[in-house]
């Protein structure tokens, strides 16, 4: 094993300045764990000059993501641009210059996962996901290793925190939906552009990676039936209670 494992990180926005955040914090206990020296050695940012959440190194940062993915230091890319192009593209690039991936992409995940996870079977590379599905809860390796013995019968949860937010909000306090969005994106469960959640495409892309893990199959986003919560309103609340 390595004494030293090299990290290049593609993406510095929330779910990249939290990343290198929890590297940091939590650099020791991983660092044991692994029985290697952790060092983030490039990040790739669209803006060099815009501020950010979490303090780096100005030196480790580019614009151009060519400079991590071509770095032969790096062991391990990290993708955390979002959407599926370049991400795939760029992805295939680290597998070509045998590179270990980990990505937090779910919609990546859900309309091109397969094919990635089998050109980096056919390289001998690993390739992560766990963030894809429920952030820091661990849901994908459990079903893929530890209910492997197991015959999943029905896959049910709460998988998008946001939409969550503003029907709890609309439930209990009896607001609105544009005001309960409004709070949400106030307190930062929700995007600028919250078309995504609020449309259900998130929870459809979540929905089709567990489905395709847990029934052993591949379940393609389009089969998956979404419904967004837009046009609920104060009425349709009190009448489902």
């Amino acid at each position: 094993m390595k004494d030293t494992i090299s990290i290049g990180i593609l993406g510095l926005g929330v779910v990249g300045s939290g990343t290198v955040a929890v590297l940091e914090k939590n650099r020791s206990a991983i660092e044991k764990k692994v029985g290697a020296r952790l060092v983030i050695r490039r990040i790739a940012v669209r803006d060099l000059r815009k501020k950010r959440a979490v303090t780096v190194d100005r030196s480790l940062l580019t614009n151009n993501p060519l400079d991590v993915l071509d770095d032969p230091s790096i062991d391990i890319i990290c993708e955390l641009i979002g959407g599926v192009s370049p991400a795939r593209e760029f992805i295939l690039r680290a597998f070509a210059n045998g590179k270990h991936v980990v990505t937090a992409n779910k919609e990546l995940i859900a309309k091109e996962g397969h094919a990635i996870m089998e050109e980096a079977a056919r390289r001998k590379l690993d390739f992560q996901f766990e963030g894809s599905v429920g952030g820091g809860i661990p849901i994908i390796q459990p079903m893929k290793n530890a209910l492997a013995g197991n015959a999943v019968q029905e896959v049910m949860g709460i998988v998008n925190g946001t939409t969550n937010y503003i029907l709890t909000r609309m439930t209990c306090e009896g607001i609105d939906f544009e005001t309960a969005l409004r709070e949400a994106q106030a307190r930062g469960y929700a995007e600028a552009d919250p078309s995504s959640d609020v449309e259900g495409f998130d929870a459809q892309y979540k929905i089709a990676i567990l489905s395709s893990i847990a029934f052993l199959s591949r379940v393609f986003v389009q089969d998956v039936y979404v419904e967004g919560i837009t046009h609920i309103t104060r009425r349709d609340i009190e009448c489902a209670r």
